[in-house]
């Protein structure tokens, strides 16, 4: 089980992502999350497909993100994965200038020098 302060602060991190995506701060990106650039024009395709990539991304709000469970669709999920490292998986609705989307953030989160890093693994649909 994850304490209400890891969940938070894997949110942040979260959030510290698509703040940098919706900046189009690929350079960023790159140094704190280490996206490739194929990875960088797959996601803005796939914004633009949505017709969603002029609008401002963001995760659920945190109060809603960090306590509300819902079984037909992950707010705001982060697991432990069967591998043989510490990683956490995460699931996330996203959202469009504050308007839930019927997308999905995928990635995870491993712990690397004694900071959580997240890896974007796609964006899905519900």
């Amino acid at each position: 089980m994850f304490t209400y302060q890891i969940k938070e602060n894997f949110f942040n991190l979260i959030e510290e992502f698509l703040n940098l995506l919706n900046q189009r701060d690929f350079k960023q990106l790159e140094i704190t999350f280490q996206l490739n650039i194929n990875v960088y024009n797959e996601i803005l395709e796939e914004l633009d497909y949505e017709n969603i990539s002029d609008k401002k991304l963001s995760l659920a709000p945190k109060v809603i993100a960090l306590t509300v469970q819902n079984d037909n669709r992950a707010i705001f999920e982060i697991y432990r994965m069967n591998t043989t490292e510490e990683i956490i998986g995460v699931e996330s609705c996203l959202y469009a200038d504050n308007e839930e989307t019927d997308l999905t953030l995928e990635g995870s989160i491993h712990k690397k020098d004694n900071k959580y890093i997240f890896s974007y693994h796609g964006i899905i649909q519900a």
